[in-house]
């Protein structure tokens, strides 16, 4: 079983949607969720998965969730319950207290404090005391996850591995090799956080305007900085380069028109956009932090960026924008390869069937 605070947009949200339906080929999963954010829902009953809320609005609903929840776990028989964040770890780890079944906790960050004073809250002194205690096996999504968790977050638990997030992407046989069109276009699709450095970026590509003008930026998603970053867009005088292309359930679409995806995080684990658009032959144009660089082998299949360099960041857009056709198609075809090498849905179903059994 599989736990979720809500069904809100997001990467981990999307990254169940995805994997559920193939891991329940190799065994029964259902994914049970206890906020009132249901934005998700339909899309995963369309999936196919088995899904069920248990109403979590706040602490005065703890322990109707966690009897509710234990009674799910007896009546389905549930061995393994996986929880993914703060809340319904607590929920979880709750549960275990009156009833048997094995605990498996997944680290999907990968925040480098190198340098900053750790602000220490209770979700934090829980967060490691369910890594250390509680489960019984942690996951990381990629390598830099685990380091990160061991060097800031006190993460003793040996039991330990790294199992990278793998999709089930957009590619499939019938793909065409990608060709770079005229005018490129960078795209991301994300929700609009201070997390994304989508300022960041509006403002390297105002200088980019001057340098060439041969571009366009879509912005897919929508968040808490849309106004503000449409406010940027037209005080930097974007207007005619960047594009707002609000949420989409259909990004397949987008990506094949697309020629490089770009991601400005200060932070990322690992990232499923990356995946989505590496899976149809984007190159990738990536921070240089957390788990992106287990992902871009660095002018091969994209570019690793420090986006605090402007003009370092500047010679990539332009080196990407008058990039030839024929070393475009290889920058795609490597992407394809490390995606199906690393990040499929095959290899990812086959590690985790691996790791539940051993702990079961």
């Amino acid at each position: 079983m599989i736990t979720l605070v809500d069904l809100h947009f997001g990467g981990i949200s999307n990254l169940v949607l995805q994997t559920a339906p193939a891991l329940n080929e190799r065994m029964n999963v259902f994914v049970v969720y206890f906020g009132p954010n249901e934005d998700m829902l339909e899309r995963f009953l369309n999936a196919g998965i088995r899904i069920e809320r248990i109403n979590y609005e706040g602490k005065k609903d703890v322990l109707s969730a966690v009897l509710k929840l234990r009674k799910f776990i007896i009546k389905h028989k549930i061995d393994l319950v996986s929880a993914n964040f703060t809340p319904d770890k607590i929920i979880v780890s709750l549960t275990r207290i009156l009833t048997k079944f094995r605990v498996l906790g997944t680290i999907h960050n990968a925040q480098d404090r190198t340098g900053e004073q750790m602000v220490v809250t209770w979700g934090s002194r829980f967060e490691e005391f369910f890594n250390n205690y509680i489960a019984d096996k942690i996951i990381g999504v990629s390598s830099a996850a685990i380091r990160v968790a061991k060097t800031f977050k006190n993460l003793k638990n040996k039991n330990t591995v790294v199992v990278h997030s793998g999709i089930e992407g957009f590619s499939d046989v019938s793909i065409k090799q990608k060709i770079k069109g005229e005018t490129t276009i960078f795209i991301t699709a994300c929700r609009f956080t201070p997390v994304k450095g989508l300022n960041r970026i509006l403002q390297i590509f105002e200088k980019l305007k001057y340098l060439n003008k041969n571009w366009e930026f879509w912005l897919i998603g929508d968040g808490e900085l849309m106004q503000e970053l449409k406010n940027e867009v037209d005080r930097l005088g974007l207007t005619n380069n960047v594009k707002f292309m609000g949420f989409q359930h259909q990004l397949r679409f987008y990506y094949e028109a697309a020629d490089f995806y770009i991601n400005s995080s200060y932070h990322e684990a690992l990232g499923v956009s990356l995946l989505e658009a590496m899976s149809l032959g984007l190159p990738v144009i990536g921070s240089d932090v957390g788990g992106i660089p287990e992902i871009i082998r660095n002018r091969e299949n994209g570019f690793l960026v420090n986006f605090n360099n402007i003009n370092s960041t500047l010679n990539i857009l332009t080196y990407a924008i008058e990039m030839s056709g024929v070393e475009y198609e290889q920058f795609s075809a490597n992407s394809i390869d490390t995606f199906h090498s690393k990040f499929s849905i095959e290899h990812y179903v086959e590690k985790m069937n691996y790791e539940v059994k051993s702990l079961i």
